[in-house]
């Protein structure tokens, strides 16, 4: 019965699958599905790979152990050929480390010389410069003269990328006193009279140079006893130092020096970490680095209590501040030789001279004619730049052995060129000529 069931069904499909489907009866042979769906086989269906014969006829081997036996040649190879490259250079001669090192420098200058990026040109010279230094330390007497020829000419390129004027003569003038107060000693100028802060206010009497005491700390001045000195500056009608307490000025006519107390804020005095003091119309201004602000004490009125005049803006800035200018703005200066100007009590423009090599410890600002002087303290370098913050010119010794650390302050006569900078111990003098080149 089962069977009969089975055949029937066979027949029934087998029909169906003819007439719904246009071939002819003769069509392919029956497969032995009755015309049910054909189930492939996967032997049926994997393909022949190609070259399988020739694949199959290869030894097989492990591929992981293939590459890693290629690196480990490889770095066997690498350190082969690092042995021979410092052994020969540990066995060569001076003359042939001198050559070597001859052809490196040249490459540099010219690669140098070839790029239109100043960024590139001053790092690609600076290398060429540096590696012409330690060739020299170590050139026989033979070879040092072409590598001094190449360095000289590197350094010229690097001169006039960076606009920079060596100075042939900076001559000594005498010492300086020391201050106890890290921030001096400083200079400051007016009505053609040049002082200096440290342990006392001096005059200096250019043409002698000799130091003329006109304030010291201990001195009874109209009852009061003058404190430590913390900042000086010209006031217009003559020099204005401060204490902690109190404002001392020159009255010419008397030939005396008077004093006016100092306000506080809620009974604190402001002057405990005086970094700079400016004068606009009589108007005391201290830049206070403890607290990072600009106090103002009105002029004619210093007793009153003082004026946030920044209105305690940009205080990280200012606490990292090693000087203040006012030239109708507040201009303070930051280590990096950056300049942050304020108008109308707020922040109106952060200058930042493009200087080669960076600043990393401006130390004043001084205002010209046409911009300002920036003294940067590490390596006694005076960068010139215009109120945009372009560079015009910079200034440092000609000899290395003569160069001046610690520079703190600078006064520039603009019609002869004639500076006075001062450093932590002494006065030096020399003439800033711009390169006409």
């Amino acid at each position: 019965m089962l069977g009969f069931v089975l055949t029937l069904t066979a027949a029934v499909v087998g029909v169906w699958h003819i007439a719904s489907r246009d071939r002819p009866l003769h069509g392919p042979s029956d497969d032995g599905t009755l015309g049910l769906p054909h189930l492939q086989r996967w032997s049926d269906a994997q393909r022949k790979r190609r070259f399988g014969r020739l694949r199959e006829s290869l030894p097989l081997f492990d591929a992981g152990k293939i590459i890693l036996a290629c690196i480990g040649l490889a770095v066997a190879v690498g350190l082969a050929l690092g042995g021979v490259f410092l052994w020969q250079r540990v066995t060569a001669s001076p003359a042939e480390e001198a050559a070597t090192s001859l052809g490196e420098i040249v490459t540099l200058h010219a690669r140098a010389n070839a790029s239109a990026d100043p960024t590139t040109r001053y790092a690609l010279l600076t290398e060429a410069e540096q590696t012409a230094q330690a060739a020299l330390a170590a050139a026989p007497a033979d070879q040092a003269a072409s590598l001094e020829a190449e360095l000289d000419s590197v350094r010229e390129d690097l001169d006039r990328i960076t606009r920079m004027v060596r100075l042939d003569a900076v001559q000594p003038v005498g010492a300086v006193p020391a201050a106890a107060n890290p921030m001096l000693p400083a200079l400051f100028s007016g009505n053609g009279k040049t002082y200096l802060l440290s342990d006392a206010l001096y005059e200096i009497e250019t043409g002698s140079n000799v130091l003329v005491e006109l304030l010291r700390p201990g001195q009874t001045i109209a009852g009061a006893t003058v404190g430590a000195l913390v900042g000086g500056a010209w006031r217009g009608d003559g020099p204005v130092v401060i204490d902690a307490e109190r404002a001392y000025t020159f009255d010419a006519v008397r030939g005396e020096w008077d004093w006016e107390a100092l306000g506080t804020v809620e009974g604190v005095p402001v002057t405990g970490d005086v970094v700079a003091i400016g004068v606009f119309d009589l108007n005391l201004y201290v830049l206070d680095g403890a607290s990072g602000k600009i106090f103002k004490f009105a002029g004619g009125d210093y007793e009153s209590d003082p004026e946030d005049w920044a209105q305690s803006q940009a205080s990280e800035e200012l606490m990292r501040a090693s000087d203040v200018m006012i030239d109708g703005n507040i201009l303070v200066l930051l280590p990096d030789g950056s300049i942050l100007r304020f108008f109308l009590n707020a922040v109106d423009s952060l200058v930042q001279p493009k200087i080669q090599p960076a600043f990393d410890s401006a130390s004043e600002l001084v205002s010209t004619s046409s911009g300002y002087y920036i003294v940067n303290g590490s390596d006694g370098r005076v960068a010139q730049v215009s109120e945009d913050g372009t560079l015009v010119q910079q200034f440092t010794p000609d000899d290395d052995t003569a160069r001046i650390h610690d520079l703190r302050d600078i006064i520039v006569d603009e019609s002869t060129g004639i500076a006075l900078l001062l450093t932590e111990g002494g006065l030096y003098t020399t003439r800033l000529v711009a390169d006409q080149g």
